[in-house]
Formats: structure tokens, sequence, C-alpha cells
């Protein structure tokens, strides 16, 4: 914790011996995310636009601060106009996808996760996100091939809880081991609140 706060009163000293710095801008801002001071940073943002507006990274945070305070239809501005500035993103062309996963707009989702899987085939996310939009979708099959991918590439517990979801009618037994395996790499995807 004393960490986070004496990293944005370093970016803050930062910026107070050279305010025209625009990644000093994005610095401060980041580490105001990080401290959860939200509006400060979206003031830090707009400060940091003011020096370059073609600045990307700034449309990125911005638009990461409104997903966090579910304000979806500004985080989409937000990553359109930096994916705009730099469309081959794949963090923010991965935030982009979960806000139309979280709104249920497959289609679009779909549209960004392929986006990143042609600019990186190795980013297991967007593979797991694309198969949770086709277990939403009741298409298993397509949903286990990309979890099963998303395993190749990392051995993460996520996917191997979803894998094992979607083989619990056709493979009880390797369903079983799948979660089990996943919740001893991370209990806390289970809580007994």
């Amino acid at each position: 914790f004393g960490q986070l706060k004496e990293g944005l009163a370093l970016a803050k000293l930062a910026i107070s011996l050279n305010p025209t710095n625009v990644n000093l801008w994005a610095l401060l801002a980041e580490a105001q995310i990080n401290n959860k001071l939200f509006d400060d940073a979206l003031l830090s943002i707009k400060k940091g636009k003011l020096i370059n507006p073609l600045f990307s990274e700034l449309y990125f945070a911005e638009g990461s601060i409104y997903v966090v305070q579910n304000k979806k239809e500004e985080a989409k501005k937000s990553f359109t106009e930096g994916l705009e500035i730099q469309p081959k993103n794949t963090t923010a062309l991965f935030q982009y996808g979960n806000i139309f996963l979280m709104e249920k707009n497959y289609k679009k989702a779909l549209m960004e996760y392929n986006k990143i899987i042609e600019i990186n085939a190795n980013f297991w996310q967007a593979i797991n996100n694309k198969g949770l939009i086709y277990f939403e979708q009741d298409n298993i099959l397509l949903a286990i091939s990309n979890f099963t991918r998303a395993i190749e590439i990392e051995k993460n517990a996520e996917s191997m809880l979803a894998l094992g979801v979607s083989l619990k009618n056709t493979n009880k037994q390797r369903s079983i081991l799948l979660v089990k395996e996943a919740l001893q790499k991370n209990p806390n995807y289970v809580s007994f609140k």
C-alpha cells in the first residue's frame, strides 16, 4: 500500500518538474488509477490529451476507468478513439471486446477477439472469452475447442474450469479432474459466503 502512495508522490513530483511531458501525465494517471483516484486520473488524462491528443495510452487508460465506473458508452468511445491511433493494441482490443461481452453483444465481442488473435495467435484470454461466448450460445463443441486451445497456450485456472464445466455431460471423469485442478490452481473461483 505504501508503494502505491510513493509512486503517486513521485509521479506528482515528476509532473511539477516537467508539466509538458505527456508520458509523465500518463504515468501520473496510472498512479492515480492504482490508488483508485479515478476522478483525479481523468483530469490528468485530460491534461495529457491537451499536450498530445494522439497519445493512445491516455484513451486506453480513460476507457479502463470508465469500465470500472460502469460507464460503458464512455468506455467504448475512449477505446474507439485510442484504437484509431493504435489499432493493433491487443490489450485495448481485449478490454474493448470485454465491454461487448458484458453487454451480451456476442457478435461484436467475437469481432474484437478475432482481431486480437490475428495479431497474436497466442493471446489465450481472447481465445478463452470466445469459448465463453460459444458456451453461452450452447455451441459446446466450439466452446470446448477454444478452452482447450487456451489451455494449450497457458494452463490457467479460468480456462480449465470452463472446459471442465463444458465437458460435464460428455466426459464426467475428465470434467471432475479439470475442475479439481483448476480450483487447486486458483481456489478464489469458489466462495462460501
